[in-house]
């Protein structure tokens, strides 16, 4: 599931791209609004590393981590871990938006299309 909401992420960006740059489309998306000022190959590559980087972080969501902690009582640590969370809500949510996204693609570009076919 995990390639399959990374290829939605880049598919988006790169539709997006091509909407903008060609006048058929804009980016509502406040935060990615600078993305697409930049040439593309900068703009993808920043992409795929916020892609990658919040793909991995829900991936560790679901991982027991161990850590430090320090008791009250003689300055000694003990030997936790992070609760497990269950990621596959979590993924299932963000490709529910993925595919929201996709559907706003494939009207926009079904317009298009109508247009330049005449």
């Amino acid at each position: 599931m995990y390639i399959i909401i990374a290829v939605l992420m880049l598919l988006d960006y790169i539709f997006t791209y091509i909407g903008i740059h060609n006048g058929w489309a804009y980016e509502y998306n406040p935060f990615m609004v600078g993305f697409m000022e930049m040439p593309f190959i900068v703009g993808f590559t920043i992409r795929l590393v916020i892609v990658g980087l919040l793909l991995f972080y829900i991936y560790m969501l679901g991982k027991k981590i161990p850590y430090l902690y320090q008791t009250h009582t003689k300055q000694k640590y003990k030997l936790y871990f992070s609760p497990k969370i269950n990621t596959k809500k979590v993924l299932y949510v963000v490709l529910g938006i993925q595919i929201t996204i996709m559907f706003i693609h494939v009207i926009w570009i079904s317009h298009v299309v109508r247009f330049l076919m005449g």
